[in-house]
């Protein structure tokens, strides 16, 4: 008995804990992961890197003119493929490294957080707690549309950046000033604002815990500047040219078929359908479905209060339960940005939880932790099995991504009436030349975004693809016009151009083909398709 007692102090000493828990975490993480590496390119990916011109031929220069507030992102795709070229694993392992190192940020934060929060507690019990949120996060089934779809890393990157941000912020604010740490501080808000406009939230996050945390005096200041900036705002609004006023209002939507109005109420939802799957993590979806709400009901009242509640909650607990409020605090700020007055085109996804839950999973642990304090070998348990069960799950929905035909199969069985489901369901039945299925749901899904007010270019272009392979020129010309005639954007329409024009071709017509060849490129000088089909026009006319 004494030699056990001896091995496990040995073990479970302060320092072997620090050198112990990473290990078990890597090894958790990694065996969740390990399917992700040979992930194919999905959706978004294929326009945005695999068939981006500018990321194979491209300066950096060209870079920072093209994606703006998003250049660093793309800028650590353009690395991948000057290394490694189209390389996915190269890819994915970056992907997952960017996981990790938001995992091993979020430890440090939470094992600071506790040194300030709660000093009643020994360092084993922190370490203990600490672990627990960050393996609890990193692997959560839901952040797999963060790691494993590779152009999300957009999302992973910018959570990296908020929590290093997080971390040097809270190093000054409640230890001591260092230029180090404000060194940090400044570098890091810099790259975060130059990955994704939605790191914002960071200035968020900062704002709503001082108006929390702060003492009295600095409390009253931050709410006389807060509605200083209001009443300005309010008198900016009334005295600025209605033409001023109305550019600053477009320029927050990224959509104007939603109203602001409709866009919160939807979110409502949203957000709680958010947490739903936090805790129950099942029926993961890519395109997720939700309607937008147009009317106030009795369910958007209950909505509110919902949400109201959980805040009062953890303003009211902000002294017994800290870590609780904080993780309140970076969730609902965390989503400040994509899920409430600023209407984005997609209603809802899942790759938007990847900062926010940050929160929850601080929130959860504390709780738990808390209720359970006099009983640290249960909570050893718990977490093990906790560790156990998400990696499977995380590892099964890694291995689904694996294969496009029954990823987009599962997608469209849970959402048989979401446009997006049923186009790549559709294309991933074009592949094994399931036409005529592939045609029904192509036409489906064009006729509910007509409906809906929307119109996909991709859905049009794959139909006209299919129209072609039957030798229906009548049919491609008819969905040709259709999609130029609503279609806007120079891109998608000289995606459109590019396909019909291919139909002329492989009908014989080089001369039309070469003329819509010609109008696709003039749009869109890096349509590599158009240049192809130019060049084998060109040869035919001259042959001939």
């Amino acid at each position: 008995m004494a030699r056990l007692l001896e091995i496990k102090n040995m073990f479970f000493t302060k320092h072997s804990l620090l050198i112990l828990l990473p290990i078990i975490c890597f090894i958790f993480v990694l065996t969740a992961y390990w399917p992700s590496f040979s992930v194919p390119f999905y959706f978004d990916d294929t326009v945005s890197i695999a068939k981006n011109q500018l990321l194979q031929t491209g300066t950096i220069q060209e870079l920072l003119s093209a994606y703006g507030m998003r250049f660093f992102g793309y800028l650590t795709f353009w690395i991948n493929i000057q290394s490694t070229g189209l390389n996915l694993y190269a890819f994915h392992v970056t992907n997952f490294i960017i996981h990790l190192f938001n995992g091993i940020v979020l430890f440090y934060l939470c094992l600071l957080l506790l040194k300030e929060y709660q000093t009643n507690t020994t360092y084993k019990y922190k370490l203990l707690v600490s672990m627990s949120i960050a393996m609890l996060w990193l692997l959560h089934p839901l952040n797999t549309q963060a790691v494993t779809y590779v152009v999300q890393r957009l999302a992973s990157l910018t959570t990296l950046f908020y929590l290093v941000s997080l971390y040097c912020y809270f190093k000054l604010r409640l230890e001591y000033f260092s230029k180090k740490w404000c060194f940090g501080l400044i570098l890091t808000i810099l790259f975060g604002l130059m990955t994704k406009q939605n790191f914002v939230v960071f200035f968020v996050c900062i704002y709503c815990f001082e108006l929390i945390y702060s003492n009295v005096r600095i409390r009253k200041s931050i709410v006389i500047l807060t509605a200083v900036a209001v009443l300005s705002f309010i008198i900016l609004a009334h005295i600025l040219p209605a033409s001023i006023i109305e550019a600053l209002n477009q320029s927050t939507k990224e959509v104007q078929e939603y109203s602001r109005l409709d866009y919160f109420l939807t979110q409502l939802f949203v957000v709680l359908e958010y947490i739903k799957k936090f805790f129950i993590p099942v029926k993961q979806q890519l395109f997720m479905t939700n309607l937008l709400s147009t009317e106030v009901s009795v369910l958007h009242v209950l909505a509110l209060l919902a949400h109201v509640f959980l805040i009062f909650l953890a303003v009211a607990l902000r002294n017994i339960l800290p870590l609780f409020t904080i993780g309140v605090v970076i969730f609902y700020t965390g989503h400040s940005v994509e899920s409430f007055i600023i209407p984005i085109r997609d209603i809802a996804f899942e790759h938007r939880t990847y900062l926010p839950n940050i929160g929850l999973s601080i929130s959860c642990v504390s709780v738990f932790a808390h209720l359970l304090n006099r009983y640290p070998r249960f909570n050893v348990f718990v977490l093990i099995s906790l560790c156990v069960t998400l990696t499977a799950m995380t590892y099964n929905r890694n291995q689904l991504w694996q294969e496009p035909f029954k990823f987009y199969e599962n997608e469209y069985r849970l959402s048989p009436q979401n446009p997006r489901a049923m186009e790549q369901f559709a294309v991933e039945l074009m592949s094994i030349d399931k036409r005529d299925a592939a045609e029904v749901l192509l036409r489906d899904a064009i006729n509910i975004n007509l409906s809906s007010g929307k119109l996909s270019a991709s859905s049009l272009n794959n139909l006209i693809v299919i129209l072609t392979k039957r030798r229906d020129l009548n049919g491609v010309i008819e969905t040709a016009n259709i999609a130029l005639k609503y279609v806007t954007n120079r891109h998608d329409r000289s995606m459109i151009m590019a396909s019909t024009s291919y139909a002329y071709l492989s009908m014989g017509y080089c001369e039309f083909a070469y003329e819509l060849s010609q109008s696709a490129l003039e749009l869109d000088p890096t349509n590599i398709d158009a240049k192809r089909y130019i060049d084998k026009c060109s040869s035919s006319i001259s042959h001939h």
